[in-house]
């Protein structure tokens, strides 16, 4: 098909109209199995991760691969995919800012997720988990270059007590 002048098989499946280039794309999956503690200093943690790279969570990778961190390429692990390349979606000067705010906020919504469902409130977790992704996903709108766009779409499974994280980077062709 390519040779005929087709195009790609996805250009054509869409009737020859212009499709992004996928660029980036993030996935992984983290189950909390314990109750967390009552101290949020140490419930987070759990959740998200420590302030090491190695020891991110899903969430925080998320928010590392968004924001060009390439050293995050050796910590993929099992319950992760990785695919593309870590490339610049803000301005270099936005980066470390924009990697603080995503990174604050599933710190601040993922780990009141958990809280409600040590409490029992499975519905009110949800929701608090989808306003995360939704914050998140209106954060990644702000200081990116032009020609890029990021999504980042979530599930909560509260019976098993894991999220799971998907990010996708692509280019905006006119």
């Amino acid at each position: 098909m390519i040779t005929l002048g087709l195009g790609y098989v996805n250009k054509l499946i869409v009737n020859g109209l212009n499709t992004p280039k996928i660029l980036t794309i993030y996935s992984g999956y983290h189950r909390v199995e314990e109750t967390l503690p009552p101290l949020f200093k140490d419930a987070y943690k759990l959740v998200v991760g420590r302030r090491p790279t190695d020891t991110h969570k899903p969430s925080w990778k998320s928010a590392d691969v968004v924001t060009g961190k390439t050293a995050i390429e050796k910590y993929i692990g099992v319950n992760e995919i990785f695919y593309g390349i870590v490339n610049d979606y803000f301005y270099k000067k936005h980066e470390n800012y924009m990697r603080q705010i995503v990174q604050t906020t599933f710190c601040e919504l993922l780990t009141n997720v958990f809280y409600c469902m040590d409490k029992g409130e499975n519905e009110t977790a949800r929701n608090l988990f989808y306003e995360c992704m939704d914050t998140v996903n209106e954060q990644l709108k702000q200081l990116h270059k032009p020609d890029r766009e990021a999504y980042m779409e979530g599930y909560i499974d509260v019976d098993n007590r894991k999220y799971y994280i998907t990010l996708t980077v692509y280019t905006i062709t006119p």
